[in-house]
């Protein structure tokens, strides 16, 4: 009866053992997957925020483009506007210029 306690703690003490171990061995596992999660949820992390910042950079370009197109359109009517005020001038110099070349033929 005493051998058959004694095994009883033996055998208690071996299941023991291996719950320590197996908890161990778990552990262990739970950390490196821990660790594989997080540098997974890293990586995703590095990927949107490119991406985000791509995305933010081509909207940038594009609001420069069109800002770019407008003041371009402006400087082109502004151009427009005073060369048709030149070719007025010019027409008025020349008519002016003529004027006195007809008056100074005229003495």
């Amino acid at each position: 009866m005493l051998i058959d306690i004694v095994k009883d703690i033996k055998k208690a003490e071996n299941e023991a053992e291996q719950i320590k171990n197996k908890a161990r061995l778990d552990s262990r596992q739970i950390i490196k997957d821990a660790y594989e999660e997080a540098a997974k949820i890293v990586d995703r992390s590095i990927q949107e925020a490119e991406a985000h910042a791509a995305k933010l950079l081509n909207d940038a370009e594009e609001d420069a483009n069109r800002e770019i197109e407008k003041i371009n359109a402006e400087a082109l009517k502004d151009c427009e506007s005073l060369n048709e005020s030149v070719k007025g001038n010019i027409e008025k110099a020349v008519d002016f210029i003529i004027g006195r070349i007809i008056k100074g033929h005229d003495r």
